[in-house]
């Protein structure tokens, strides 16, 4: 609920991928808050969250390794059959190392459920900077991302990273 309200106070035009991670790091976030408030920092409701993060944190990485190692390979010189030879090897062992680490996905791992993934959950580092620095106030915050350049927010969040 908190992700969609978001998207009605920190909106860039023509910047969808920048709106989504927004929205997906003031929910996230603002579900640590709540669950904080109304059940206590120390709480089994806030630590089970906070499990739950990390194992997401964990799959988030794994998601974040295998974008760039096939980025490499898309940047390559390669021909596009030696390419696809080798997504298809980066999806096998993409797909074990999820299972490793206890994250399985339900479909089979392909370019849109990596790209898909990587919408929601990019910049994390640099929202949490941004609040924080805020001292994790999500009036001055929100203010924050609202005041970001137009044209390109990711950047300017970066910038002031």
């Amino acid at each position: 609920i908190v992700h969609e309200l978001a998207h009605g106070t920190v909106w860039f035009k023509g910047q969808a991928d920048f709106d989504e991670a927004a929205a997906a790091f003031i929910g996230v976030a603002g579900a640590a808050d709540f669950l904080a408030r109304r059940f206590g920092g120390d709480s089994p409701e806030l630590s089970e969250y906070r499990r739950r993060l990390a194992r997401e944190a964990a799959f988030s990485r794994e998601m974040e390794g295998l974008y760039a190692r096939l980025d490499e390979v898309y940047r390559s010189t390669q021909t596009k059959t030696a390419k696809l030879d080798r997504r298809r090897e980066l999806f096998t062992q993409g797909e074990a190392r999820l299972r490793e680490i206890g994250q399985p996905l339900e479909e089979p791992l392909n370019n849109a459920v990596i790209m898909a993934h990587r919408l929601y959950n990019r910049d994390g580092d640099a929202f949490l900077a941004l609040h924080e620095r805020g001292g994790r106030d999500w009036r001055k915050t929100i203010a924050a991302l609202q005041s970001l350049d137009r044209k390109d927010p990711r950047a300017d969040l970066i910038r002031r990273r």
